[in-house]
Order: C-alpha cells, then structure tokens, then sequence
C-alpha cells in the first residue's frame, strides 16, 4: 500500500442504513483497488462493524460507558471526551491522507477536529435534504461554518446539491454529485415467483404493488391508501399491494384507515424482510410516496429488477425516474394525482414492461457500485493531485 492512498472515514453508527450500507460497498471496492481505509464511529460496535472488517477495513468505534444511575451522566460526558480525544489524536498522528466525513453526527464532531489537526484534504457527504436542520438551528450554523473549512462537498441527487448551493452557499466549486450504487446482479436472478407470492398469500394471477419503505408517516403510506381508495373500483380486480419495512408504531393507524375504507385484504404489511431481491421480483409495479427524500435506493433496487415506478417529485426521485419513460412522477402529498399514475400505469400491460425494461437498462448504465466505487476513486486522486473536484462529478450550473 502507498502512503498516499490512505482514508478515514467518520460516521456515526455502523448499524445498518442507507448510509452505512452504502459506505460499506465503496470499502470494499476501495480495497481491491490498493486503498488503505481507517473507519471511525462514533457509537459502539453495530450489526456492520465485522462486515467492514471482513473488508479489509480498520474500525475503531466509541468506547461504551457501563455506568448506571447518578453515576451515568457524569461518565457519559466524560466518555464523550474520550472519543472526541482518541479521534483528535487519529487525525493527528496518523495524518490520513483525506478524512471523509458521512451524515451530520459525524461532521459535527470529526470535522472541526480534522480542521484543528490541519488534515491535508477534508470532505463531507450530506445525504439528505437539510429539513432536519430546521429543528437544530443551532447545529445548522455550525455546519455552514465547517463548509468553509472543507475542500469538497458530496451530495448524492441534484435536490441535495441545489440544498448546499441555494440554502448554504456552498461554492460550485467544491460542490460533487456521486449518485449511490447497488449490486445489480442479485436483482437480475430469476425466482420462483409462484413459490414466493404463495408464501406471502397471494396469487399467481395478481397484479402486485410493491412499497419498500420504513413505516414512517414522511414515507406516504397514507396518501397511498388514500388513493387507492379512489381508484378501487377502477384497478383490475386482482391488485394487491405489499408494503416491506420497519414499523415504528405507525402501522396501526394505516391498518385502522384501511379497515375504514374496507381494503384491509388488500394491503399487506410484511415487516422488516431479508429477501427483499425475491419481493421485488414477484411484483409488477414499485412504488416510493414519500414526502422527503436524499435518494432512495429502493427506488434503484426496484428498478433493476425490471419494475415500472411510480414515485413522488422529491430528492433524488427525478434524477432515475423520468416520467412517461420508466414510470410516472407525481407530486408529494397529493393523493389524487397519485390515484391517477397507479391507474395509468395498471391498465397497460405492454407499456408496464417496455417501462421496466428501460428502467433496468438504466440502472445497468448508470447506477450500478462499479461506476460509483470508480467515481469515488477518480475523486480521491483528483484531491490528491490538487485538491479539486474532478469534472466528471461537478454539477453543471
């Protein structure tokens, strides 16, 4: 390994998100490739941390603080400034080439002390939109300060990128668009549908809505049983729709609605699933209502396994779903025009698979982890040949 290929990473938690998933896919192609990684998290060790080691991935988490009542605060605060040393002392002594920052937790805390340590090339990826800083104004100003201070901002969908450039005044200069990258071939194998939809209750014959999303109020699940309310009588009789997520306590007010509207037989909530792959290749049309997106790789799992999207105009949506091409865009929160593209969408078999087919070869194209890990590469030398943005990845003004 040559000196100059050596990264640490900051993230908050190794457990298993968006996020972390995605970093840990460019870990590993990093790897292969010669890159020497340092992994740093700020909590203690979660469901990832062995995966990143199995990659060949250096991980040092938070220390945990086993106190217990008066006592725990006290330690807690104190544990707090351990981390905060120990990783002050990694970028100090160290002195890892770049040091990249992942999610708001991290760049609050990892990214004044890079600057401190004087790190010789400083990034950070905002993954989001920046309505969560609406509720910590306070940590908002700190991170547009930090912004300064960074030799390259990431964004990950064209919403994220105008965020940083209209709301923060981040320089184009500095600004970067790498899109996520997925796996496509356990989405391209063939399944037992039959056997699959069986096992989940439902038909061969049925035409099969498929929601991959959290039970979260922002994912939409409501505004998509309201419109499927108003399109029931229209759809063909056999629809079913399949909703695969956490539930965080919101499932019994979508059940009580559905009950409401008599179309509890019709919506199915499986709960968290590890077979994901096989549920989207037993459906027909992907669906994603959120109210607020960074980018969704649902959206992107859903499409390489050949499924037409109907998706709401937020994120990163518009940037893989373009309308009347692979699927339908319709506004968020608007129940009524989304009733119309599922309708749409549903009655014209041939136009569902020319739509999917497209979709898929995009993802192929454009969105696959080979392209992503190799983008990230061409972004690490380009810093540290001269600390500026390649051109492949700067977004057009």
């Amino acid at each position: 390994m040559t000196k100059n290929k050596t990264i640490t990473y900051v993230i908050g938690t190794t457990n298993i998100g968006g996020a972390e998933m995605h970093l840990l896919r460019i870990c590993r192609g990093l790897v292969t490739r010669g890159w020497t990684i340092n992994l740093y998290s700020l909590s203690e060790p979660g469901k990832l941390s062995d995966d990143f080691e199995k990659a060949g991935v250096s991980v040092q988490h938070a220390l945990s603080v086993p106190f217990t009542g008066l006592m725990r605060k006290p330690f807690r605060l104190l544990s707090m400034f351990i981390q905060v040393l120990r990783l002050f002392c990694h970028f100090l002594f160290q002195r890892p080439n770049i040091t990249h920052f992942f999610l708001p937790a991290a760049y609050l805390v990892g990214g004044p002390l890079s600057v401190l340590a004087a790190n010789p090339i400083r990034l950070m990826s905002r993954r989001s939109l920046n309505i969560y800083q609406q509720r910590r104004p306070f940590f908002a100003k700190i991170e547009k300060k930090l912004h300064s201070y960074m030799h390259g901002i990431l964004g990950n969908s064209k919403a994220v990128i105008e965020n940083l450039n209209n709301d923060e005044y981040v320089s184009e200069s500095k600004l970067g668009l790498i899109y996520n990258g997925i796996e496509i071939e356990p989405f391209a194998l063939q399944v037992d549908q039959k056997s699959i939809r069986q096992s989940i209750g439902l038909k061969e014959s049925d035409l099969v809505f498929i929601l991959v999303a959290n039970l979260i109020p922002y994912k939409g699940h409501m505004d998509l049983i309201n419109a499927l309310d108003l399109i029931e009588k229209d759809l063909p009789e056999n629809w079913q729709v399949i909703c695969a997520g956490y539930d965080n306590g919101y499932r019994k007010h979508l059940v009580q609605r559905l009950q409401e509207l008599k179309l509890e037989h019709k919506v199915h909530f499986l709960g968290q699933r590890t077979d994901i792959g096989d549920l989207l290749k037993s459906s027909d049309i992907g669906l994603l209502c959120s109210h607020e997106e960074g980018f969704s790789n649902a959206v992107l799992e859903a499409m390489a396994s050949g499924l037409p999207m109907v998706v709401t105009n937020v994120g990163g949506n518009p940037d893989v779903v373009e309308n009347n091409k692979n699927g339908y865009i319709v506004p968020a929160k608007n129940p009524a025009e989304l009733a119309q593209a599922l309708l749409r969408i549903s009655k014209d078999s041939n136009k569902m698979k020319e739509m999917g087919l497209r979709g898929q070869e995009l993802i192929k194209e454009k969105f696959s982890i080979e392209t992503c890990v190799a983008q990230y590469e061409e972004l690490y030398q380009s810093m540290l040949n001269n600390k500026s943005l390649p051109e492949s990845i700067k977004t057009p003004s």
